[in-house]
């Protein structure tokens, strides 16, 4: 496989293997985001875990482009690994759809890299994320950090996804022929269309030091490619035995990435985090007390 993050996803992805019918360059406008979940926006000894999401959604005059696959890094600027712990939070219930809980997590559910994008982390654990390590072309930055990120939807994760294939006989239900334009709304709950943000991955930061500060989270690219990137598609294709996206891949740019800062306190705090957040497809809040 190539030693570049970039490399990997764009050759999984660009061939018939993975189900891809075709990519090109191109031009809708994606968004990432990173948030905390429940709306906490100071860390003190009192509530040191911090739930957070990277989230994405396309912007497009069409409204029917969604986002099929991205590759991304985060780091804590400036944050010793030694102040606390990172980790992946749960993101999906067995059956494909968002899981709504802040702790907890049934049997069957998955961390990380979102479900319908977890073609990839199926062949190979590390796009789920290596947490203050280095490998597959990744090098651990000394902040805390998690690279490598990659999510793709494809074969069963793309045909799992809720409401692509009801009736579980390998064929999506909105298919007419050898194509498929899959209904609005999974392509909002599920692949950010429409300008709906979802949850494309989930992690944690359990904080251990308590020296005043702020954290400073932000996305980076994970490979030889300046920006972190996705993959945008409007329509599924049967090529090769296999349905798969019709796909576009496109950089994210820094303008259209937010990304997240909270102070931590040596005493007890409170506060509420950056903007109204939303969880991916279930749509649930939490506020925590300091």
């Amino acid at each position: 496989m190539p030693n570049r993050a970039g490399g990997v996803f764009l050759a999984l992805a660009a061939g018939t293997s993975v189900g891809v019918a075709g990519v090109c360059r191109a031009q809708s406008k994606v968004e990432f985001r990173i948030v905390e979940r429940t709306g906490q926006g100071v860390v003190s000894p009192s509530d040191a875990v911090l739930n957070l999401a990277v989230q994405g959604r396309v912007l497009d005059s069409t409204s029917k482009v969604g986002i099929g696959g991205f590759t991304f890094a985060i780091i804590l600027n400036g944050e010793s690994p030694a102040f606390g712990t990172l980790a992946r939070d749960p993101i999906s219930n067995p059956d494909g759809t968002y899981f709504s809980g802040i702790t907890g997590q049934p049997s069957g559910s998955t961390n990380g890299v979102a479900r319908q994008y977890a073609y990839l982390v199926g062949i190979n654990a590390a796009f789920n994320g290596l947490i203050n390590a280095s490998g597959g072309g990744w090098t651990q930055t000394p902040s805390q950090d998690i690279g490598l990120i990659a999510g793709f939807s494809a074969q069963s994760r793309l045909l799992g996804t809720p409401g692509v294939d009801e009736d579980y006989d390998g064929t999506p239900d909105a298919a007419v022929g050898a194509e498929a334009i899959l209904p609005a709304q999974i392509m909002q709950s599920y692949f950010g269309a429409g300008g709906v943000w979802i949850d494309l991955y989930r992690f944690r930061y359990t904080v251990n030091n308590f020296g005043a500060r702020e954290l400073d989270l932000h996305l980076v690219s994970t490979s030889s490619d300046p920006n972190p990137s996705a993959f945008t598609f409007t329509r599924l294709e049967f090529t090769n035995n296999t349905w798969g996206m019709v796909s576009t891949s496109t950089s994210v740019l820094p303008g259209d990435i937010t990304g997240l800062k909270l102070d931590v306190v040596p005493g007890p705090g409170s506060g509420v985090g950056v903007g109204v957040l939303l969880l991916g497809a279930a749509g649930i809040q939490r506020r925590r007390r300091g």
